[in-house]
Protein backbone atom coordinates (compact mmCIF):
# COMPACT_ATOMS: atom_id res chain seq x y z
CA UNK A 1 0.00 0.00 0.00
CA UNK A 2 2.81 2.64 0.22
CA UNK A 3 4.15 2.01 -3.06
CA UNK A 4 0.65 2.97 -4.09
CA UNK A 5 0.53 5.98 -2.08
CA UNK A 6 3.98 7.43 -3.03
CA UNK A 7 3.11 6.60 -6.36
CA UNK A 8 -0.04 8.49 -5.81
CA UNK A 9 2.22 11.79 -4.54
CA UNK A 10 3.94 11.52 -7.50
CA UNK A 11 1.57 12.09 -9.74
CA UNK A 12 0.35 15.02 -7.42
CA UNK A 13 3.94 16.50 -7.53
CA UNK A 14 5.48 15.48 -10.74
CA UNK A 15 8.48 18.05 -10.48
CA UNK A 16 9.58 16.43 -7.21
CA UNK A 17 9.09 12.48 -8.00
CA UNK A 18 12.76 11.60 -6.93
CA UNK A 19 12.41 13.40 -3.16
CA UNK A 20 9.25 11.59 -2.50
CA UNK A 21 9.24 8.46 -0.68
CA UNK A 22 7.80 7.30 2.84
CA UNK A 23 9.47 9.95 4.55
CA UNK A 24 7.83 12.51 2.14
CA UNK A 25 5.29 15.21 4.28
CA UNK A 26 4.09 18.86 3.52
CA UNK A 27 7.18 19.68 6.26
CA UNK A 28 9.42 18.18 3.34
CA UNK A 29 7.39 19.43 -0.08
CA UNK A 30 7.72 22.90 -0.50
CA UNK A 31 5.05 23.28 -2.84
CA UNK A 32 2.52 21.29 -1.01
CA UNK A 33 -0.39 23.84 -0.32
CA UNK A 34 -4.19 23.71 0.32
CA UNK A 35 -4.71 22.68 -3.60
CA UNK A 36 -2.20 19.87 -3.99
CA UNK A 37 -3.67 18.41 -0.59
CA UNK A 38 -7.53 18.45 -2.04
CA UNK A 39 -5.76 16.85 -5.19
CA UNK A 40 -4.46 13.81 -3.23
CA UNK A 41 -7.76 13.65 -0.92
CA UNK A 42 -9.35 13.23 -4.28
CA UNK A 43 -7.13 11.04 -5.18
CA UNK A 44 -6.78 8.64 -2.22
CA UNK A 45 -10.51 8.49 -2.45
CA UNK A 46 -10.72 7.32 -6.00
CA UNK A 47 -7.64 4.59 -5.93
CA UNK A 48 -8.74 3.41 -2.55
CA UNK A 49 -12.32 3.52 -2.69
CA UNK A 50 -12.54 5.32 0.90
CA UNK A 51 -14.19 9.05 2.13
CA UNK A 52 -12.01 11.06 3.99
CA UNK A 53 -13.91 12.92 6.45
CA UNK A 54 -14.19 16.87 5.91
CA UNK A 55 -12.64 16.98 9.74
CA UNK A 56 -9.38 14.88 8.46
CA UNK A 57 -8.75 16.37 5.04
CA UNK A 58 -6.07 18.79 6.66
CA UNK A 59 -4.47 16.11 8.76
CA UNK A 60 -3.31 13.79 5.99
CA UNK A 61 -0.54 16.09 5.52
CA UNK A 62 2.55 12.97 5.12
CA UNK A 63 2.70 9.44 3.83
CA UNK A 64 2.78 7.54 7.25
CA UNK A 65 -0.37 9.73 8.33
CA UNK A 66 -2.23 8.81 4.82
CA UNK A 67 -0.89 4.81 5.83
CA UNK A 68 -2.50 5.37 9.25
CA UNK A 69 -5.58 6.32 7.78
CA UNK A 70 -6.37 3.99 5.01
CA UNK A 71 -5.12 1.19 7.52
CA UNK A 72 -7.88 2.04 9.73
CA UNK A 73 -10.36 2.76 6.76
CA UNK A 74 -9.72 0.76 3.41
Amino acid sequence: MEDRVVDLLKKVFPKEQDSITSETSSQTLSSWDSLKQMKIVLLLEEEFAVEVPDDLVAELTSVELILEFLNENA
